[in-house]
């Protein structure tokens, strides 16, 4: 890790001659990137010994929180592409993570369901997943947590995403600048 006097500032040029301030928040949603990346990297080595996958716990932890889900449900939550998550969810179904139950009410519709041995993995993977986390949100402050906490928030609220699927990843209704509460 360089020394702290080596490490960028607002000042340091990021482009061009542009310094992150200059930048138009430009840095700041390429560093989002950066950094998101480098933890999934890092999440992916700490559950591969666990037979698990950045993939599959997003699976599991939205059908632990969600008792069943169609598929369109699970894609929208996990935010794991439809045709991706087909292929990622029958290794899932014959290791017994997860089970496929037909409808009674429309068959052609099927229904993911997490079963006991998809939660016993998903709690074992959750605590290797927290190790990662708390490392990083143990250098910041509770004030840098709210603060960027309501800039994501704010960022996620400009997205394409339908209001349904925001308040689904959120567990917040979807308010844009400018919006009063309740509208």
């Amino acid at each position: 890790m360089p020394p702290a006097d080596d490490r960028p500032t607002p000042d340091t040029p990021v482009a061009e001659g542009l310094t992150a301030d200059e930048s138009g928040g430009r840095y700041l949603i390429y560093l989002l990137s950066v950094f998101e990346a480098l933890r999934l990297r890092e999440l992916e080595t700490e559950l591969r010994p666990l037979s698990m996958s950045v993939s599959r716990n997003r699976v599991l932890g939205w059908l632990s929180v969600n008792a069943e889900a169609t598929m369109t449900q699970l894609s929208r939550g996990s935010m794991i592409e439809r045709t991706t998550l087909t292929r990622l969810l029958d290794p899932m179904v014959r290791d017994g993570l997860v089970e496929r139950v037909r409808s009674d009410a429309d068959r052609r519709e099927i229904f993911v369901r997490i079963t006991a041995t998809g939660l016993e993995h998903l709690r074992r993977s959750v605590l290797a997943a927290n190790g990662v986390n708390d490392r990083y949100r143990g250098v910041l402050t509770a004030d840098e947590i709210r603060a960027a906490t309501a800039v994501l928030l704010k960022l996620l609220s400009q997205t394409r995403l339908d209001d349904q699927t925001f308040a689904m990843l959120t567990r917040r209704e979807r308010r844009r600048p400018g919006q009063t509460e309740g509208k």
